[in-house]
């Protein structure tokens, strides 16, 4: 005779486990402690065994009864619902360990000795942020591109276009990172390409070369009213032409001053790469003009530029911005801006191959040269370079025009 959900609800426990039996085979067995489990037996193999089924009342007497019938299913197309639920559960455990967000810190461990602590942690902050609350939970393999194109698709709903296509670019890395694993089959993030605006390409501002003259005598006349030490960086980074994080960062222990090298480890550098700047004696007077200073105020640091506020730090990204806006320079020129106005200047006006300046600007070498002969041949040629474009610079200040052919010895 059947159960009714009346009979299973009253069920009292008895001193040993008993069975109320239900149709085909299903059976609800009541526990001494009160516990009641839905259980079928069944045979398979010419062996009797017990299915276990769910727990009362969590699982109702109509759900016990269905998946009683799905096991009787399985039987008759020959698999043992034992090992089926076996083989579900463990496949869903796998699951829960090979989620979106496992494979994302699985690759960024990885990755992570290869980068700088300031871009790890912004890396990090920008999936946590945009990407992990809606992926980070999913098993990895159950991931389709309609799920990465919604999740993407917010961030681009409030402009922010770069971030979006930089989150799209890990969460493809992350899945070739299942793949390889063979976590996954597939990698649906190449399947989105398309589905997103194209942000329009920003390059950093920089000032014509015919405004360079006028620059530098704002700038050696202090138009401004700039601390001695913003001067000093302003024309640091335009006889360098560093990236500005690089000499914000800049410590004395990098000065080779028996070389007249600066070298800087490749951890602080964009492309992981060691990098030497041939010091011209206009640099090394900086150099020598900071070092008063520093002395002179009486502060303790190894940094080059040092906040005067806050000694134990550098001085900031924003000190070259805010010198350029008090220059009324703001709308024509970035602290990344020196950068391009040095390639283009020594290009038009100094005899020096592109593979030098490029190589001075820390891009990547020619692949048909390689590094070995990028950093042994193009050295000599370098210093003369940065002299000459120190000298260059000099002229400008000096006499106001731009000249040509007048270096490269």
């Amino acid at each position: 005779m059947a159960l009714t959900e009346l009979q299973c609800k009253k069920a009292k426990p008895k001193d040993k486990t008993y069975r109320l039996a239900d149709e085909k085979s299903l059976y609800l067995e009541i526990a001494p402690n009160g516990s009641k489990y839905w259980r079928m037996k069944y045979h398979y193999a010419v062996k009797e065994k017990r299915l276990a089924i769910g727990v009362y009342p969590e699982t109702s007497l109509a759900t016990a009864r269905k998946a009683c019938l799905d096991a009787r299913e399985l039987i008759k197309q020959g698999i043992d619902p034992s090992q089926a639920k076996r083989a579900l559960k463990a496949k869903n455990i796998e699951k829960s360990e090979n989620t979106f967000e496992a494979m994302f810190n699985g690759w960024y461990e990885n990755k992570q000795d290869s980068w700088s602590p300031r871009y790890a942690k912004i890396l990090r902050e920008r999936m946590e942020s945009d990407v992990l609350p809606a992926l980070g939970f999913r098993p990895i393999a159950d991931i389709r591109a309609p799920e990465i194109i919604a999740c993407l698709k917010k961030i681009e709903s409030r402009g922010a276009l770069d971030i979006m296509r930089k989150c799209n670019q890990i969460v493809d890395k992350v899945f070739d990172y299942a793949i390889a694993l063979g976590k996954t089959d597939i990698n649906p993030a190449k399947s989105t390409r398309g589905a997103f605006k194209t942000a329009k390409t920003k390059h950093q501002k920089c000032m014509p070369t015919k405004d360079v003259p006028e620059f530098l005598h704002a700038l050696a006349n202090n138009i401004g009213n700039l601390q001695p030490q913003t001067i000093n960086a302003m024309r640091f980074l335009m006889l360098t032409f560093v990236r500005t994080k690089e000499m914000n960062e800049a410590t004395w222990d990098e000065i080779d001053f028996d070389k007249n090298e600066w070298r800087i480890d490749k951890k602080r550098m964009k492309k992981r790469r060691d990098h030497i700047i041939p010091m011209s004696t206009q640099l090394i007077e900086i150099l020598e003009s900071q070092r008063k200073m520093i002395d002179d105020l009486g502060l303790k640091t190894n940094w080059i530029f040092p906040s005067l506020i806050k000694p134990l730090r550098p001085i900031s990204n924003g000190t070259i911005l805010a010198a350029l806006r008090r220059m009324k320079f703001n709308d024509r020129h970035t602290g990344h801006g020196f950068r391009s106005l040095a390639r283009t200047m020594i290009h038009d006006n100094l005899p020096y191959r592109p593979e030098a300046i490029e190589r001075q600007l820390s891009h990547k070498s020619n692949e048909r040269l390689g590094e070995a002969y990028d950093r042994t041949q193009f050295l000599d040629e370098r210093k003369k370079m940065m002299q000459d474009w120190a000298n260059y610079i000099d002229v400008l200040a000096s006499q106001g025009k731009v000249i040509r052919g007048k270096f490269g010895g």
